[in-house]
This record gives structure tokens, sequence and C-alpha cells, in this order.
């Protein structure tokens, strides 16, 4: 659905029911004010309420309404969670959602030189995965010393001059 962001993957459950996420943003805390999401599921989205919120050692946990069996968390396990958009947080400038970074093309020196496969929400900063026509992929941090611009329209990211240590001209 065009209107739904990523925002997490439950990757874990603990003994209570909650269900711990890798997530895809940064503002965890956030996640105490989230009422409902959406996961995928055989191409249709299912609409999750969420019943409590609570965070350890930088991590958020979700219990949801209605999953208190083990076999009901299973079926969530491995999932992708979504948010409407419409409940997503206005950006500043020079902030952007991983999910529209994906698959822009990479411009280095005037070249396409591959595209960002995989966005890491880390806690310095974002980590942005590039994949090249070879299939190499290479990380590079998503700052302003690397990446120069974003221009969502053309869907691109244009990184610096600066020399790239895995990038060679030829």
């Amino acid at each position: 659905m065009k209107n739904l962001y990523l925002i997490a993957e439950i990757t874990s459950f603990d003994n209570k029911g909650f269900a711990k996420l890798k997530l895809f943003v940064r503002d965890i805390e956030r996640f105490d004010k989230i009422k409902e999401l959406y996961i995928e599921i055989s191409g249709n989205y299912k609409k999750l309420k969420v019943e409590e919120v609570k965070f350890k050692s930088e991590s958020a946990y979700l219990k949801f309404l209605g999953f208190d069996e083990k076999d009901d968390f299973e079926v969530l396990l491995n999932r992708k969670l979504y948010l409407d958009k419409k409940s997503l947080r206005q950006l500043v400038k020079r902030e952007f959602f991983a999910q529209d970074l994906m698959y822009c093309d990479v411009v280095y020196k005037g070249k396409v030189i591959g595209y960002i496969s995989d966005v890491l929400c880390l806690k310095a900063n974002d980590v942005l995965t590039i994949r090249n026509n070879d299939g190499k992929e290479y990380m590079i941090p998503f700052v302003s010393d690397f990446v120069k611009e974003v221009d969502l329209k053309k869907k691109e990211v244009i990184l610096t001059d600066r020399d790239l240590e895995f990038y060679d001209e030829d």
C-alpha cells in the first residue's frame, strides 16, 4: 500500500508475548504513541492494535491485542510492520524515511555506481548499503561528508567527490 511506511521488523518474542523489533526509524520514543500498525500477510495488509509498549536496552517491544499464545506469535515472527503515512512525524531538512531511499541510484563523480539496497538505522547515524552492477555491496555513512544531495523526485543520491576507498573509477 502506498500510504504505509516500513518502520520495523519483528525479530523475536519474549515469554510474555512482547514482540522485539528491529527498527528502521530513529525515534524509538514515538513507539509509545503508536496505537495501531499494519502487517503484510499474503499480499494483504492487516491492522494490528498495539496493547502495550515497553523499552529495554534501546529496543522497543510491542504487545499486540489478541495475540496471547505462542502459536499466535509465530504467525508474526519475521514480519515487517508498517505505519500509516498520516501517523508519521514531520521530517526536518535533510531527513528521509529509509523506505524512500531504497532503490535510489547512487551517483559518484557524475556516474551511477549502483543503487541503495538497504538502509541501516544505527545509533550514531544511518548507513547506506550500495549495490553495484556486479552485485557487490558497499556501505557508507549517511552523513554530509559522504552524501552531497538527495533528490527523491529523480530517485538519486549524489555522493560528495571525496575519495571512496571501495570505488575504482576504471
